[in-house]
């Protein structure tokens, strides 16, 4: 294999991505993308054509010589809903009326509805298809519209099946899958961390423990029972503890008056711009997040980057986090059990600074450079 690298790492190769993610947005998936474009240009041989809702980066995306950017008009909707179908109807459009150089390979970014342009495209171009997971689409729980979910469930299916390659980010999702794909196509490729988030943790004037959570504010990210969680632990402690939401989502109003009614030192920052959030880690001293299930999360990555222990529950953070060593985890999303892990938490105030080390190591091994090498290994088996 490594010779076969090698090979693929000189080679001219055109990789033709579809995302139904705007770059310049917060999504996971978006973050995840644009780590995977700073890595791939390392290969100098490697080009990049994007398929993309349109961004105020595209500017920026096309300034490098061998990043090639197609965007997609959102055509003013504003309902998440309503853009993912406009991306998949004026995608399709896009790609056979567009003059695209023949790629070497397709990789789809997430299943729906970027992975339908994918095997359109695949099929086109006659070249493998490669389909990268998401996650929501996998479990009703796990996303934002749960009964499209369920409705897609067979497309899912479908182009997962069809794929030449999978690619998924944890265990969680290899299990997910296991139902529609065979091993020999699941490929693991957990998410990376870009190098500004290594940051050197800031000391404080104070002895307040800062605690943030970085996520969509939306239902199934759990926000409103960390915040009930967080009430109740620092109403019965002496230590004065803070916490952070960062995010957006149709859930904040609601999420803000529940604060409101607690004493709990609670603020929300809104959506941050992505060139703020490293200082942001770096002002705070534990992650925490309070959703059932989760992929890869590059919130996670970039917070243990940081120096910050994590808190989440195993479905979320079990392949990143070791229970008291990098930080706590949760037996359930549930208010009881997220209070209980905070409380271990602020129980060892000795072991802080371990806490910090731990999580930088714990993140080494999702450097840009091993997911690169990763891509380059499986691309090598495919083209």
């Amino acid at each position: 294999m490594q010779n076969a690298l090698t090979a693929i790492e000189g080679r001219d190769l055109h990789l033709l991505i579809f995302s139904a993610e705007c770059l310049s947005e917060g999504y996971g998936s978006a973050t995840a993308l644009r780590t995977f474009i700073d890595a791939a240009l390392e290969y100098s041989s490697w080009r990049l054509t994007l398929v993309v809702p349109r961004s105020a980066q595209d500017g920026q995306a096309n300034a490098a010589s061998r990043v090639r950017v197609l965007s997609i008009p959102r055509l003013g909707i504003r309902n998440r809903r309503g853009q993912i179908l406009g991306y998949a109807m004026l995608g399709s459009w896009r790609i056979m009326t567009e003059s695209i150089s023949k790629p070497n390979v397709v990789i789809s970014w997430q299943p729906i509805p970027a992975g339908a342009m994918g095997a359109l495209a695949s099929k086109l171009y006659r070249v493998p298809h490669i389909v990268r997971t998401c996650g929501p689409e996998l479990a009703r729980q796990w996303s934002r519209f749960p009964l499209i979910t369920l409705a897609s469930k067979p497309l899912t299916k479908r182009l997962l099946r069809g794929a030449d390659a999978v690619v998924i980010k944890s265990k969680l999702e290899r299990a997910l899958i296991d139902r529609y794909v065979i091993e020999q196509r699941a490929h693991l490729i957990p998410n990376a961390v870009g190098r500004q988030f290594f940051v050197t943790p800031r000391g404080h004037d104070d002895t307040t423990t800062r605690f943030l959570t970085v996520c969509q504010l939306e239902s199934h990210k759990g926000v409103k029972k960390l915040i009930a969680a967080f009430a109740t632990v620092t109403s019965k402690i002496s230590k004065q503890c803070s916490l952070t939401i960062v995010g957006d989502g149709s859930q904040r109003s609601h999420l803000q008056r529940a604060a409101l009614a607690t004493n709990a030192d609670i603020k929300f920052l809104g959506r941050v711009p992505h060139t703020r959030i490293p200082d942001l880690y770096a002002s705070h001293d534990v992650f925490i997040l309070p959703s059932v299930m989760e992929g890869c999360s590059n919130a996670t990555l970039e917070a243990a980057a940081a120096g910050l222990a994590v808190i989440g529950t195993r479905t979320a953070v079990g392949d990143l986090v070791d229970d008291g060593v990098n930080g706590m985890l949760s037996r359930a999303a549930d208010e009881p059990s997220l209070a209980e892990a905070i409380e271990r938490f602020l129980a060892l105030d000795s072991q802080r600074e371990s806490m910090r080390a731990a999580a930088r190591r714990t993140v080494e091994i999702h450097h840009p450079e091993r997911l690169l090498r990763s891509y380059g290994e499986l691309l090598a088996s495919l083209c």
